[in-house]
Formats: C-alpha cells, sequence, structure tokens
C-alpha cells in the first residue's frame, strides 16, 4: 500500500507598512514600505498597495503625488502575496500637517519721502501664498535705524502705516512682515 500527500502552499506574512515623510506636509509625495515580509515555502512576494485621504480611495502604487490639505488623515494598506494565496494585509496612517504660508512681496512708500510731513505705508503688494487655503494675516515690525519702532510688532491685513511726524531727516527705515496662517508663522520679507 502506498499514500499520496501533497503539501499545501503556505500564504506569506507582512509585519507593516510605513508612510515618509513622516511628518509630511501638503505638498510632499508619499511613500509606501513594506517591511518583514516572510513566505514559509520560500516564494517571491509581492505587496498590493491602496491609498486613502480621509477614506476615499487615491491609488494603487507605491507612492501618493497629490496637493493634500493640512489635517487630512492619509492611510497606506498593505497586503502580501505569493501568486497564490494573499496574505495579510497592514494598514498605516499619518496626519498632514500645516505648511506655513509663504514670504509675502511688500513695499514701503513713497520711495522718497519728505521728513517729517509724509506718512510711511508698508503695503502687502503680493500676498502669500497659503498652500492649505488658510487665511493669512500680517505682522508688521518697523525699526528706525536698527532699532525697533513702536514696540511690539503690529498685526494688520495689507498696510501698516508710520506718521510723517515721526520721521526725521536721514533715518532710515524697514518694515519687516510676517505672514501667519493661524498655525505658523511663514518666512518675512
Amino acid at each position: 500500500l502506498s499514500d499520496t500527500v501533497v503539501i499545501g502552499n503556505t500564504a506569506p506574512t507582512l509585519k507593516s507598512v510605513t508612510i515618509t515623510p513622516d511628518p509630511a506636509v501638503a505638498s510632499d509625495t508619499l511613500t509606501c514600505t513594506p517591511s518583514g515580509a516572510y513566505d514559509a515555502d520560500g516564494d517571491s512576494t509581492t505587496v498590493a498597495y491602496e491609498w486613502t485621504v480621509e477614506g476615499v480611495y487615491m491609488g494603487s502604487t507605491n507612492t501618493l503625488v497629490g496637493l493634500f490639505v493640512a489635517g487630512n488623515l492619509v492611510a497606506c494598506r498593505g497586503t502580501i502575496s505569493d501568486g497564490t494565496e494573499t496574505g495579510t494585509t497592514v494598514t498605516t496612517s499619518i496626519t498632514i500637517e500645516n505648511t506655513a504660508p509663504e514670504a509675502p512681496v511688500i513695499s514701503i512708500i513713497p520711495a522718497a519721502p519728505i521728513a517729517g510731513e509724509d506718512d510711511l505705508v508698508c503695503n502687502v503688494d503680493v500676498a502669500s501664498y497659503d498652500v492649505d487655503g488658510d487665511s493669512v494675516t500680517y505682522s508688521f515690525d518697523w525699526a528706525v535705524d536698527g532699532g525697533s519702532y513702536g514696540g511690539m510688532p503690529t498685526t494688520a491685513t495689507m498696510s501698516s502705516t508710520i506718521p510723517g511726524t515721526d520721521t526725521t531727516a536721514g533715518e532710515t527705515w524697514t518694515c519687516t512682515v510676517t505672514p501667519n496662517d493661524g498655525t505658523d508663522d511663514g518666512a518675512s520679507s
């Protein structure tokens, strides 16, 4: 008598997947990387990916390119297979962080003020771009001859004014404008 048995395939296992970069901001390209792949039979394995943003399916490659929004929950799910059987599925997620606004384009007018008469007006000529779409406010910090003028910076929407009566011939005035999106300061101009 004889008997025959066929050794069955063992499904592969996957320990984890990670998303990089972490932390990530809205303009990043995200990569999902598997680790701890194992197949007891020694079969070659592949990993299938599934990306979601806020629960909505976004793609099936190991990278995800796109403009996210601060606060978005981005998840990557990896499922391992040995070509015969599907093995474990693992998921990881990250929350997209805020991106600070870009520096605005500013100017001081008039270009050749008369001391004691002309007001100095610091204008935001080109508003700061905020990739997250956040509303941006500006902090205006005036300095005269390298020293601070008026103490703390003032917050305004698009301009700040120094009365002409506060100016003296030969002084050098500087206006520094810092954008803020409600979470982070951006680069100053």
